[in-house]
């Protein structure tokens, strides 16, 4: 059971904080996350969702460090150091039904060294469930975003080659709204992130790029201006 190694540390606000903390032989798992107490059946699937991910991943990973640690017996693959997994759950944003979540990922299986990367899930309301990019805005808000991304990388690219790759990943992508599947939301803007789970190479790192909502509220689709998120982004 998921009482078994799930550990209520906090309860406040309509919010229940959890942790997991597993070890086997060369494998070691952890994660900070929480679910909603408020009620309803819209805080019961965002909670789901959240519990889905985090335990499903759990599992995932623990199976791959089981079948890598039994060919380490074996002799067949060499572990210069333990095994671990982790999860951070964030909430970067609520307002209302509105939620905005940031997951901090990392992981080590072996190699020269272990796999960073931040991904996200935001929610709508019932009305909606998970926000869509596609839906909410209109084909011309894609290069709104790239162009304004493209600038930043710019001033920045220099330094990080990580910026270098994340602009040749925009300039290459077949899908437009693809290298920015990971995103966040508050009432400044949208806050993109870029890491393997945005379909960058796992060695080109983490960081993020800010856009204003001045910049897209002229793109919301005609069909989302009365649901809530859309009045949202109308009211910032």
């Amino acid at each position: 059971a998921l009482s078994a190694y799930l550990v209520s540390y906090e309860r406040r606000g309509g919010v229940e904080f959890l942790t997991l903390k597993r070890e086997s032989p060369a494998f070691r798992a952890d994660a900070d996350y929480f679910i909603y107490k408020m009620g309803g059946e819209y805080w019961d699937y965002v909670t789901a969702e959240i519990r889905s991910d985090l335990i499903g991943n759990y599992y995932e990973a623990h199976a791959f460090a089981a079948e890598r640690f039994s060919e380490v017996r074996n002799g067949r693959f060499n572990l210069p150091m333990e095994m671990s997994w982790s999860r951070r759950v964030q909430e970067y944003f609520r307002e209302g039904e509105l939620v905005s979540l940031q997951i901090d990922a990392w992981q080590f299986f072996g190699g020269a060294h272990g796999t960073r990367g931040v991904y996200t899930r935001n929610y709508g309301g019932p009305t909606v469930g998970r926000i869509n990019l596609r839906h909410l805005f209109n084909h011309e808000a894609v290069s709104v975003v790239h162009n304004h991304c493209v600038n930043q990388i710019a001033q920045m690219a220099n330094d990080l080659v990580e910026a270098r790759q994340v602009s040749a990943m925009l300039s290459n992508s077949v899908d437009g709204w693809k290298p920015f599947s990971q995103w966040l939301f508050n009432r400044n803007g949208i806050r993109f992130w870029f890491s393997m789970y945005s379909d960058l190479p796992y060695v080109a790192g983490v960081f993020d790029i800010s856009i204003p909502w001045s910049l897209l509220k002229q793109h919301v689709n005609e069909s989302c201006r009365d649901l809530p998120i859309g009045k949202f982004i109308d009211s910032c």
